[in-house]
């Protein structure tokens, strides 16, 4: 679990060093799609938001009163903004900037990022590390980084409520 943590942050790290872009309302996340993104890479994009991203999207309806966001039915818990899953993380992991307020990454992070492993994972065993708890202990290495392949395939736009 912590090695998922540390390889996440690593990657929001390449995505807050995007350059956000101000949107009024969820029309912004439409022109990202229709607009920002070639369409090659908005047919395969997703939406990366926080809890309070997720919550705004979640509460707009449409002029007869549907829910904008639709549910996937086979997986519950998944949720779609025009077809493209919303990936939501917590406010904690995410969290909102005081001055732009609610980010929302747009694009392909397949494209975006690229994961490179460095010689895999090591491992090590010792039985006599922890002798005195009479216990075999195991250390392992997780080296790798992350590198952003092509910029134009995220885009990254904050939200403040007016």
């Amino acid at each position: 679990m912590e090695a998922v943590d540390t390889e996440n942050d690593k990657i929001l790290t390449l995505l807050n060093g995007l350059t956000g872009t101000a949107i009024t309302d969820y029309t912004g996340i439409k022109t990202a799609l229709n607009v920002s993104l070639k369409p090659a890479v908005s047919k395969r994009a997703i939406i990366i938001t926080n809890q309070n991203g997720f919550d705004y999207l979640d509460k707009l309806e449409d002029d007869n009163g549907q829910p904008i966001l639709s549910e996937h039915m086979a997986q519950d818990g998944v949720y779609k903004f025009r077809g493209k899953d919303i990936v939501v993380l917590d406010n904690a992991v995410l969290p909102d900037d005081e001055t732009d307020g609610t980010p929302f990454f747009v694009g392909s992070t397949k494209d975006f990022v690229k994961f490179v492993e460095r010689k895999g994972l090591l491992v090590a065993v010792s039985s006599e590390a922890g002798f005195t708890k009479n216990a075999c202990m195991v250390r392992a290495i997780e080296r790798f980084d992350v590198k952003q392949k092509f910029a134009d395939t995220m885009v990254k736009l904050t939200y403040k409520a007016e």
